[in-house]
């Protein structure tokens, strides 16, 4: 297995163990509550699929998680990794906040990413619903 093998497996076997993770699901109903409804927002002032997010985190399953074609972003030292299965921002960005931050915390420490000696592991600002890893040349 090769290191970018390695971190799409790692990735997969993170995002299988958070989202089925209750606290972490519950967290994401939560955030939603706070960003959406907290001044006494009613569902009608939103699409169906907000309103949804308000009861129950959208699914995410290690089948979604993708490698992206590093060519795409224009750096050789860089691996991208899709890791929702959704292009809208909002969604992505919920995710980012509740789980992907713990998976690129996770990540990070894990000792054989460590070893290919990565300069940052990071989501960028959230909205691709991607962990993007650097790599030292």
């Amino acid at each position: 297995m090769n290191d970018v093998d390695f971190l799409l497996e790692r990735v997969k076997e993170l995002v299988e163990e958070y989202s089925k993770d209750e606290k972490v699901q519950k967290e994401f109903c939560e955030k939603v509550e706070k960003l959406y409804f907290a001044e006494g927002q009613t569902e009608d002032q939103y699409d169906e699929e907000i309103a949804s997010w308000r009861k129950k985190m959208p699914e995410l399953t290690k089948d979604m998680v993708k490698l992206v074609d590093e060519g795409d972003f224009g750096y050789d030292d860089e691996v991208v990794i899709k890791v929702t299965n959704s292009d809208d921002e909002r969604l992505n960005r919920l995710y980012s906040i509740v789980l992907i931050s713990k998976l690129t915390r996770d990540l990070f420490y894990t000792p054989e990413i460590l070893f290919m000696d990565p300069i940052e592991i990071s989501d960028r600002d959230g909205s691709k619903g991607c962990i993007y890893f650097w790599f030292a040349e």
